[in-house]
């Protein structure tokens, strides 16, 4: 199946996470010291502009649902070509990121 990535705004992203079942796979693509700064509960924290970005997808499922979101919407959108490129179909992109929940 084609990747399929749809950007959404914050308010739509969050009801659709609270929505989801609860296996769902929720990546903070901001570094460690902005996610300990408050994040959106459930999420892992795997810091796009890491080293190892790339290499912590393989610890997610690619055939589940993945939601990411970063601080102003930049960062996520480029993690979710990264994600569409590594074989994941459903990527939902948190637009304006966690910065437009407060």
């Amino acid at each position: 199946p084609q990747p399929r990535i749809q950007k959404l705004p914050a308010a739509d992203f969050v009801a659709r996470l609270d929505a989801a079942d609860a296996d769902v796979q929720l990546i903070d693509c901001r570094t460690p010291g902005e996610y300990a700064g408050g994040a959106i509960n459930g999420a892992v924290n795997i810091d796009y502009l890491g080293d190892d970005f790339s290499n912590q997808l393989t610890n997610l499922d690619p055939n589940k649902p993945v939601y990411v979101y970063c601080q102003a919407g930049g960062r996520s959108g480029k993690a979710a070509q990264v994600l569409a490129k590594a074989g994941f179909v459903e990527i939902y992109d948190m637009q304006g990121g966690y910065g437009s929940l407060k």
